[in-house]
C-alpha cells in the first residue's frame, strides 16, 4: 500500500465508507494517517465500582446482572439501562437510542467499558457510567490487560465508529511502514532530539504512555513548522531572483522593536512575524513572548499549545458579576452571518475561560481570567455570551471614548526556559488607560 492510494485501499473501506471519509476530507491513506486524534483517553487502569466518583471518568470492569429497555417521554428515543456488578458493588451504565445493543448485552457477560460517572436517575444514590466512548465484551478467562491504555479519540462523522477508525488507522499504519520515509535530516533529529518519523506517527496515534505521545507530538510539529520555513525560504529565494521587490516601511511596529534589541529572531514566522511566539488581540495591551532562535521558538509554542505556559489576563466588564467566580464552557466559531466576528455556535472548537472576581462596581467588574483552551478572541466572545461584554470592546460590546480598544491587558505570563528548564514569571503593568477608568469607577462607587 502506498500513502497516495485512495482511501478505499483500506481495509474495511467500502462505497458508504469512504463516502464518510470524504466528509471528513479524507481522499487517500495519507489523509488517513495525518488524521490526528482530537482528544486521548487514558484506559490504562481498571476502577473498582466502590471506587467511582460522581464526574469523573473511568474505566470500569464487570459483569452484567440485568439489562433494561425503557421508551422515554420523547417518542422513538429508548434508554438502555444496564445493571454491573464487581467485587466491590454495584453501578449503571447507559446508554441513549442504542437499541442494537440490547442483543449484545447479555447477563452474565464481562464488560470493559469507559464512561463518565454520574448519579443515576431515581438510583437512590447509585452512580451510572454515561458519555460512554469505548466499550468491550470479554470471554470468561479473557485478559483485560490487553484492552488497556491510552486510546485516541478522533473527530467522527455519521457512518464511522471510533472502533472502527482505531481499526482502520492501524491496518494503514502496518501497511505504509515502509513509505513513511525520513523527512528531516539526521543532524536536525540529533540536535532536537527528536525521534523518528515513523515512530511518530505509530505513537501520536497509539501512544502506550504519556512519554511517548509527547515526544510523537514534539516530533510532528517541529516537521511541520521545519517545511514550512523551508517553504518559506524556497519561496523567497525565488521570489529575489525572479521579481523586484518593493521596500515598505516597518517603523513604529513591534518587530521592528524587537528587531532594534535583538540582532536576530527566530526565523519560523517568516520575515514578516520574526520571533513572535504568540499574538494578543488588537487593542489588547500586555505581556508576550519572543523567541530568539527557532529551537527556543518551538520548544515556546509548544508550551503555548500544551498550556503548560500560564497567561493571566485582567478586563473591566460591563455589568457587577455575582458570582466570585465561574468557568465558561461553551464552543467558539465563526459568527454565522459576521465573518469577522466569533461566536459562541454549536460544532464550534471547544472553549474553557475560568474568571475570578477581583472588585465591583455599581455598573461594573474587574475579572482576573486563565484560559483552558486557546480560540480566537475567546475571553471577549465568552464574557460577551455570558451578558458581560468588554468595556469599550467594538466588536462584541460597545466602543466607548475612554480606551482605545477594549479593556483587556495581559497581565502575567509563565513558562519554562527553553534551554535552562527554569520555571519564569514576567508581568506587565496595566496600561494608563485602563488604570484612569478603574480610578473613575472608584471615586465613583
Amino acid at each position: 500500500m502506498k500513502l497516495s492510494d485512495t482511501i478505499s485501499k483500506v481495509r474495511g473501506v467500502g462505497v458508504k465508507k469512504a463516502a464518510a471519509f470524504a466528509r471528513l476530507g479524507i481522499q487517500t491513506v495519507y489523509d488517513l494517517l495525518t488524521y490526528y486524534p482530537r482528544a486521548y483517553e487514558d484506559q490504562s487502569r481498571v476502577t473498582p465500582i466502590a471506587q467511582l466518583h460522581a464526574g469523573e471518568r473511568a474505566t470500569v470492569l464487570a459483569v452484567i446482572q440485568r439489562v433494561t429497555e425503557r421508551q422515554a417521554r420523547r417518542r422513538g428515543f429508548t434508554i438502555l439501562t444496564v445493571l454491573l456488578g464487581d467485587e466491590t458493588g454495584y453501578a449503571q451504565a447507559v446508554w441513549f437510542n442504542q437499541r442494537f445493543l440490547k442483543t449484545k448485552l447479555r447477563e452474565g457477560r464481562r464488560l470493559l467499558l469507559t464512561g463518565k460517572a454520574e448519579y443515576a436517575y431515581n438510583g437512590g444514590g447509585q452512580l451510572a457510567l454515561t458519555n460512554i466512548t469505548s466499550f468491550e465484551l470479554l470471554g470468561a478467562e479473557e485478559d483485560a490487560e490487553a484492552h488497556l491504555g491510552i486510546l485516541p479519540v478522533y473527530a467522527a462523522t455519521e457512518g464511522l465508529t471510533q472502533k472502527q477508525l482505531r481499526a482502520m488507522m492501524e491496518y494503514a499504519l502496518a501497511q505504509t511502514a515502509d513509505e513513511l520515509e525520513e523527512n528531516l535530516p539526521q543532524r536536525v533529529r540529533e540536535k532536537y532530539r527528536l525521534i523518528g518519523r515513523r515512530s511518530a506517527f505509530w505513537h501520536i496515534h497509539f501512544p502506550k504512555q504519556e512519554e511517548e505521545l509527547c515526544t510523537a507530538r514534539r516530533r510532528l510539529a517541529f516537521e511541520e513548522l521545519y517545511l514550512i520555513q523551508c517553504g518559506l525560504l524556497a519561496l523567497k529565494k525565488r521570489t529575489a531572483e525572479e521579481q523586484e521587490g518593493i521596500a515598505h516601511a516597518a517603523d513604529g511596529t513591534l518587530v521592528n522593536a524587537l528587531l532594534h534589541h535583538c540582532e536576530d529572531l527566530s526565523g519560523i514566522n517568516g520575515v514578516i512575524r520574526p520571533g513572535i511566539v504568540h499574538r494578543l488581540d488588537k487593542d489588547t495591551s500586555g505581556v508576550m513572548m519572543a523567541a530568539k532562535n527557532d529551537r527556543a521558538h518551538v520548544d515556546l509554542a509548544e508550551q503555548i499549545r500544551e498550556k503548560t505556559a500560564q497567561r493571566i489576563y485582567r478586563a473591566i466588564v460591563c455589568g457587577t458579576i455575582a458570582e466570585d467566580r465561574g468557568e465558561i464552557r461553551a464552543p467558539i466559531g465563526r459568527h454565522p452571518t459576521e465573518r469577522k466576528k466569533m461566536a459562541v455556535v454549536p460544532g464550534g472548537k471547544e472553549a474553557t475561560t475560568l474568571f475570578r472576581v477581583v472588585e465591583r462596581f455599581p455598573a461594573h467588574t474587574l475579572v482576573e481570567c486563565r484560559l483552558k483552551t486557546g480560540r480566537t478572541h475567546q475571553i471577549r466572545v465568552h464574557m460577551a455570551y455570558i451578558g458581560h461584554p468588554l468595556l469599550g470592546d467594538p466588536k462584541y460590546g460597545r466602543k466607548t471614548p475612554d480606551i482605545a480598544g477594549q479593556a483587556l491587558h495581559s497581565c502575567e505570563l509563565s513558562f519554562t526556559h527553553p534551554r535552562t528548564k527554569e520555571r519564569m514569571t514576567f508581568a506587565a503593568e496595566m496600561p494608563e488607560d485602563m488604570k484612569a477608568i478603574l480610578h473613575a469607577l472608584r471615586r465613583g462607587r
